[in-house]
């Protein structure tokens, strides 16, 4: 099996059960959709869509579309009726102003220059259009060998800042701690009332007193 199969299959797989699997993708697909639909945003693409998950829980009213580098991955997307096609995030190949939200997550920590995507993104944002990434932490940057840029949230701004971007924030995230060990719908309204303005600091904030590390950091910027 070559790299880019073996990739597809990693993907697609999951150390979590099933269910959890699937509730980690629910508390985390409403929570960035979220905040691409508090700031209206009518056409989105996602930067290295992987299998589509996020792409397949748009909400009604938001066009997206889908680029990835893997041609196993990407074929996968098409199979399911995803608007994907073959490019790299540094050179995609789209027109300039086509987007009023770029998401990319848990890509620029492949790249060994990840300035060259952030320029790529402002490019085909409209202005004021809105970036979101999603990057691991430090204490996670280790678990994958094809890791090669570790961010913490003061690179992470001075990435966003050199490369034009303002409105500048970054953050940790939690990920879908602690919601996914609960049963039922408990989890879903958590996670609504987790993502109203203050709500999510004050959780970050009282979770990291607990000692448990963040998995992710999140940077929102406009162009």
């Amino acid at each position: 099996m070559d790299n880019e199969k073996a990739y597809l299959e990693h993907l697609l797989s999951s150390k979590a059960s099933p269910e959890r699997a699937k509730a980690n993708r629910e508390i985390t697909n409403s929570y960035f959709w979220g905040i691409f639909k508090s700031n209206r945003c009518t056409k989105v693409l996602d930067a290295g869509c992987g299998v589509g998950h996020f792409m397949l829980a748009a909400p009604r009213g938001i066009s997206i579309i889908g680029i990835d580098s893997n041609k196993y991955v990407v074929e996968h997307c098409q199979k399911l009726g995803l608007n994907v096609s073959k490019a790299s995030v540094e050179k995609t190949g789209l027109e300039e102003g086509t987007f009023d939200g770029v998401f990319c997550s848990h890509v620029l920590e492949h790249l060994e220059k990840p300035d060259e995507a952030m320029k790529e993104f402002r490019k085909f944002l409209v202005p004021g259009g809105l970036l979101v990434i999603r990057v691991p932490s430090p204490r996670f940057f280790h678990t994958d060998p094809t890791h090669i840029t570790k961010f913490d949230l003061a690179s992470l701004r001075e990435l966003a800042g050199k490369t034009g971007f303002k409105n500048i924030r970054a953050y940790v995230y939690h990920y879908p701690f602690p919601f996914t060990n609960w049963q039922g719908q408990p989890y879903g309204a958590l996670n609504a009332a987790r993502a109203l303005p203050g709500i999510r600091e004050a959780f970050d904030y009282a979770v990291g007193l607990k000692g448990y590390p963040a998995n992710e950091l999140v940077l929102t910027a406009e162009r």
